[in-house]
């Protein structure tokens, strides 16, 4: 469980957006130095760590709202979530455009979402189950992604230092293998601060329709709002 003090740092690094493009390209930002003496090997390494722990809660959060978009009757948001997922597999081979496709569909789904808890009631018992199965999928994809936010600043220094210490005819070699690392960096934060946003909406939803989620759960997501 997170505490609030844990909560209040990776939301304040969610929406304020740990990372720029320049820094992505080596460039050094505002007010702060560069980092040498990484080498391209170890900001690899990183890469390799952060983008399993992130394949990880990004998977739990596709696979709740594929829940979600079931027990609303969406069955087009469900089939591209699921499509997604496959697409994302083990992770071992997913590339900066799989990551791209994964981010959007996710938000679309998510706002969608949420007009669908501000206009719609579930009344079926399946459909209530499977509202029951997508917040517990929920709450541990987010919980998870927060974990990852706070690594990319590290990350990018990484980066940056690998970048810059290569030479001219290397340069473009690092950041080539670094992409998908610095497409999390630029995206991550706001992403999360979205679904972030959401969890306080789901616990309310569920309250409301009496829908009795796992005390883990609700626990989570309220740290998390």
């Amino acid at each position: 469980m997170l505490n609030k003090r844990s909560v209040s740092m990776v939301v304040g690094l969610c929406m304020s957006g740990v990372s720029t493009a320049a820094f992505a390209w080596g460039m050094p930002s505002i007010g702060g130095g560069l980092s040498g003496g990484t080498s391209p090997a170890q900001a690899m390494a990183l890469q390799s760590k952060i983008l399993g722990e992130y394949l990880l809660g990004e998977k739990s959060v596709l696979e709740a709202q594929s829940h979600y978009a079931t027990a609303y009757g969406d069955k087009r948001a469900a089939a591209k979530v699921n499509a997604v997922i496959k697409t994302i597999g083990s992770g071992a081979t997913v590339s900066k455009k799989n990551l791209q496709t994964a981010t959007r569909t996710s938000r679309s789904v998510n706002k969608r979402l949420r007009s669908y808890m501000a206009h719609k009631r579930l009344v079926t018992t399946a459909s209530r189950k499977q509202f029951l199965e997508g917040t517990v999928f929920y709450a541990g994809g987010v919980f998870a992604l927060t974990k990852v936010v706070p690594q990319l600043k590290n990350f990018m220094t990484s980066a940056q230092g690998a970048i810059r210490g290569a030479s001219f005819t290397q340069a473009l070699s690092v950041k080539h293998k670094l992409a998908t690392g610095m497409y999390l960096a630029e995206s991550t934060p706001s992403y999360v601060g979205g679904l972030v946003k959401t969890s306080k909406d789901l616990v309310n939803y569920a309250h409301k329709n009496d829908i009795r989620l796992p005390a883990s759960a609700t626990s989570a997501l309220g740290n998390l709002s």
